[in-house]
């Protein structure tokens, strides 16, 4: 597994490829966050010039492939089904902690509630934590910490506020994400 992560996963993290892994409708999730990330960093006051913007476009692309990087490593986990009981049962807290996010995510978008980020980083959080429970065993420090990186940022104000935001480029983006975790929940 170490020398897969070294040397042939980042050559293979492609959202296609991620694809195999998620299936369709996820990758698409993965792929509309990413712009997401991109609409909300464009629009910042502080990335106006084009120097600042190449900058943080690099750091957001560099973020979404650690994203796809731990997408795959669980995928590759999952699949070869090397998970304890114990991490069995994390996973299925992990996958609770999930469906309430996207649910949470749905409701807020769709009926234009106020938007509680202590909520959202609350529901973040106990994402973050039941797949650290499950990855611990298996993945690097150095990896865990990338995971810490990717989950501090989506779990952040700035983020989670611009996301959330009904107006802006990102509304349209949301529109779109909210509308497959729809369709992946089952909910109209």
């Amino acid at each position: 597994m170490v020398r897969a992560q070294k040397n042939v996963i980042p050559k293979l993290i492609t959202p296609a490829f991620v694809k195999q892994f998620v299936g369709d409708k996820e990758g698409t999730v993965l792929e509309l966050v990413h712009q997401l990330s991109i609409e909300i960093e464009k629009n910042r006051p502080e990335n106006s010039g084009k120097e600042e913007w190449q900058k943080e476009k690099k750091i957001v692309d560099k973020r979404m492939k650690r994203t796809l990087k731990l997408v795959v490593k669980f995928g590759i986990l999952l699949q070869n089904k090397v998970f304890s009981q114990e991490e069995l049962e994390y996973l299925e807290v992990l996958h609770q902690n999930l469906e309430i996010l996207a649910e949470t995510m749905i409701r807020t978008h769709r009926q234009k509630i106020e938007f509680d980020y202590e909520k959202f980083q609350c529901l973040f959080g106990n994402v973050h934590n039941a797949a650290k429970k499950v990855l611990s065993e298996h993945l690097t420090e150095k990896s865990l910490n990338k995971m810490n990186e990717v989950a501090t940022y989506f779990s952040s104000d700035t983020f989670l506020i611009d996301a959330f935001s009904q107006s802006g480029s990102q509304k349209d983006i949301m529109d779109s994400i909210i509308e497959i975790l729809s369709d992946l929940l089952f909910i109209f």
